[in-house]
């Protein structure tokens, strides 16, 4: 059998702060033959941090020159190393040599580590500054709920959980009626703590505080995103999206944002009526853009016209992430671009190397593509290393372990965490029912994993057709007939095993007269 499709695409993020949430679509393992299946996670606008609010923003750039000001930039890299900014110290070695002079590949390796050491070193000192101007303006006005909020919005940025919580809440205890800062907190508190009654009811606070329509757009996006974590009834989220919609009926923000509620409401025809709608607003709206990109290429089946939207959106921004991954992937899994898919993936993962889904889809070409098992494994680890639930890495790891390792002690641990991850996932349900029964020949366990696929989507053709050749094996021809001609019904052009038995069962049922 050939291996499956295992890709995953880094789907383009919507706006969520200053960072980009990726929407990410299921991928395919690598043991039997399994058809591409899509399942959206879908991933809404939050308000927009450094945008959210003039009061807040006026805040922001009363603290600038608390930041550093205009004086204090970043290094610049002139091609060789880093430049030293002006009046700015690097604490580079003394050893360093001033002059450019002939080195060897090691001495080469010395001085890029040093500088490297350097600039950490740069950027520790210039954060610890920092923070101390920040506790500083607090220490001159320590009743200022904004400027505490400003402060926790920084360390925040800069992964500090624990301590951005504490002033958050310092925040919210001297402003309790404040809109934004009630927004922010909630946005922390949903994306880094996962802790979304909260930030619901943090979002209704501040969506009955505000009173202008540009900061209640904005709260009321993310009590719709809120409503959609918690699974509330779908036609109150719409009726909540609907209602920032009316706000603003010309915001890209709002109408890409609501297609993508759609979309997990299975309404594509609506959900590319709005994501043209924001595109012809804003030609260069990269989550427009890339939305309607992954909906041309994955429900309607046009790669080429979703080509067309991704390198749109890379003409607006050659350097956005979720633009390139996706780019890559539809490079590599419809057109068949390898090598410009290569160049993109490792274009990916040296502007953002934590990249789960550009490493998946990378390790997916390195593995069938080149034939490079070992780069492969080594990337599907990375991923899984930063993010142990992300189901299409574990997918493909499982299924390389077990296809060029037969260690299938591991890829069953793996396919059980996958599992875990989403329950009634159908590749990695045929996925784990064919490795326990070619891998391990535990075939009553198989069937009922067989079965369990087929109760969720009797038409699909991948556990039509393995279960079939179980039951093949086990001399039941007729039965496995019939299941190889519901495929052939589903797909008249699906790949059936072309076993005498096989062939000759589907003959006699093919000619057999009508009854009656």
């Amino acid at each position: 059998m050939q291996a499956g499709n295992g890709f995953v695409a880094a789907r383009g993020g919507l706006r969520a702060g200053t960072r980009k949430l990726l929407v990410v679509l299921s991928v395919a393992a690598c043991i039997v033959v399994i058809a591409d299946s899509l399942s959206a996670c879908q991933h809404f606008q939050h308000l927009d941090h450094d945008q959210s609010c003039s009061d807040l923003f006026r805040v922001r750039s009363a603290i600038f020159a608390l930041r550093g000001g205009s004086d204090m930039k970043e290094p610049e890299f002139n091609g060789e190393g880093w430049e030293n900014p002006g009046n700015t110290e690097l604490p580079i070695p003394p050893d360093t040599p001033d002059i450019h002079v002939a080195e060897d590949a090691s001495t080469r390796r010395r001085r890029s580590k040093r500088r490297g050491e350097a600039l950490g070193q740069y950027n520790e000192l210039r954060e610890q500054e920092q923070q101390d101007r920040f506790v500083a303006a607090i220490d001159l006005n320590p009743s200022s709920g904004e400027l505490i909020c400003s402060f926790a919005e920084w360390l925040r940025e800069r992964g500090k959980t624990q301590r951005a919580t504490e002033e958050y809440e310092k925040a919210v205890a001297l402003s309790p009626d404040h809109p934004l800062i009630l927004n922010n907190f909630a946005s922390f508190i949903q994306h880094s703590h996962a802790d979304y009654p909260r930030a619901q009811s943090l979002y209704e606070k501040a969506l009955a505080a505000a009173s202008e329509d540009g900061d209640r757009k904005g709260i009321m996006l993310n009590v719709a995103q809120a409503m959609v974590l918690q699974r509330h009834d779908p036609e109150q989220v719409d009726d909540m999206f609907l209602s920032a919609w009316k706000l603003d009926p010309t915001d890209p923000d709002v109408l890409v944002n609501y297609a993508m509620f759609r979309q997990t409401v299975s309404d594509y025809v609506g959900a590319e009526r709005l994501l043209r709608q924001a595109v012809a607003i804003d030609q260069g709206h990269l989550q427009g853009l890339n939305g309607l990109a992954i909906l041309l290429e994955t429900i309607k089946a046009q790669p080429l016209d979703a080509e067309e939207c991704y390198r749109r959106a890379y003409e607006t921004d050659s350097s956005d992430v979720a633009t390139l991954a996706n780019l890559a992937h539809n490079l590599h899994a419809f057109k068949r671009d390898f090598d410009a898919a290569e160049s993109l993936y490792k274009r990916v993962l040296s502007l953002h190397p934590a990249h789960p889904s550009a490493l998946c889809n990378y390790g997916h070409l390195l593995q069938n593509e080149r034939g490079n098992i070992a780069a492969a494994e080594s990337l599907y680890k990375q991923a899984i290393a930063l993010d142990p639930e992300h189901q299409p890495s574990l997918l493909n790891y499982a299924g390389l372990v077990a296809k060029w390792g037969q260690e299938y002690h591991l890829a069953l641990a793996l396919y059980q965490q996958a599992l875990r991850v989403s329950p009634t996932q159908l590749i990695a349900l045929t996925n784990y029912a064919s490795m326990l029964h070619h891998g391990m020949q535990r075939l009553d366990e198989a069937e009922k994993v067989y079965k369990q696929t087929l109760a969720l989507q009797p038409a699909y053709i991948p556990a039509l057709v393995n279960y079939g050749l179980l039951l093949e094996q086990q001399k039941l021809n007729e039965e496995a007939a019939a299941l190889y001609q519901q495929a052939l019904d589903v797909d008249p052009t699906a790949s059936i095993p072309a076993s005498a038995q096989s062939i000759s069962c589907l003959h006699l049922r093919a000619t057999k007269p009508n009854s009656g």
